[in-house]
């Protein structure tokens, strides 16, 4: 007995359901694909803000390692507002230190001024902390002159370090053990200087900041955390960083 063999093709139903599954994988992966690398970016984005935070808090830890005594009466430490900035700008603090580092100049062993602040660029529209450095001579003879600490740094023979961009609302604080730091920063210590300095600040990363290049932004837009541009470009990327140097004054 010969059977003839019957073949049967897919029906128009089968071939539209086996397509709409295919689409629908195809779309999981590409969705899932898609999450995977925004969260690599982000990830990525965080380490480089980190890597230049990080760089600025331990040059500042080496600093403020060797803080120096007082000298012929002046202030060993001050902490204030940045220059030409209103007193209730809260986002332009300065700290600035008689130390005993090497700057750019050498100096080793020798006093030195040394100075953290944050300066604007308007050259890259973003503000960026920099470390100010004025070396042994220039020092002492500034000290010799009694002039206040942090004039030193108006003058423009003051050397000037970049040290992180993207960096901005720079705080500083003094902080006693077993005491709550005070909320107004702005003081002198010409004799003792505080058990502790607390450092805080903003900062974005060089990938996040790749955003802005296009973009309207001002001083006003990094000053103003209600500004549309901020709260879209800046906010979602910003991260806060804060460490406690302990204070030691030299011999």
């Amino acid at each position: 007995m010969n059977l003839r063999a019957t073949q049967r093709a897919f029906t128009l139903v089968e071939m539209l359901t086996a397509g709409t599954i295919s689409l629908l994988i195809v779309v999981l992966v590409l969705g899932a694909f898609r999450a995977t690398a925004t969260l690599w970016r982000e990830s990525e984005q965080r380490l480089d803000t980190a890597r230049e935070a990080r760089a600025a808090i331990d040059q500042m830890e080496r600093d403020l390692a060797t803080l120096a005594p007082a000298f012929g009466g002046v202030a060993p430490l001050s902490l204030c507002h940045t220059p030409a900035t209103p007193p209730e700008d809260r986002r332009q603090e300065a700290l600035y230190a008689l130390c005993t580092v090497s700057g750019p100049g050498g100096d080793a062993g020798a006093i030195v001024w040394v100075g953290y602040r944050c300066r604007w660029d308007a050259r890259a529209r973003c503000f960026g902390l920099v470390r100010l450095f004025r070396g042994g001579e220039p020092t002492l003879a500034a000290l010799e002159a009694a002039d206040p600490l942090g004039a030193a740094f108006d003058d423009p023979g003051a050397e000037e370090e970049p040290l992180a961009r993207y960096v901005w609302d720079f705080q500083v604080r003094p902080c006693e053990d077993g005491a709550a730091a005070p909320t107004f920063p702005g003081r002198t210590y010409p004799a003792a200087p505080p058990a502790w300095i607390e450092i805080r600040f903003k900062a974005i990363g060089p990938l996040a900041a790749e955003k802005l290049a296009t973009l309207p932004i001002t001083r006003e837009t990094w000053e103003h955390p209600d500004d549309p541009l901020f709260l879209r470009f800046i906010a979602p990327y910003q991260q806060t960083y804060v460490t406690r140097i302990r204070l030691h004054t030299g011999p």
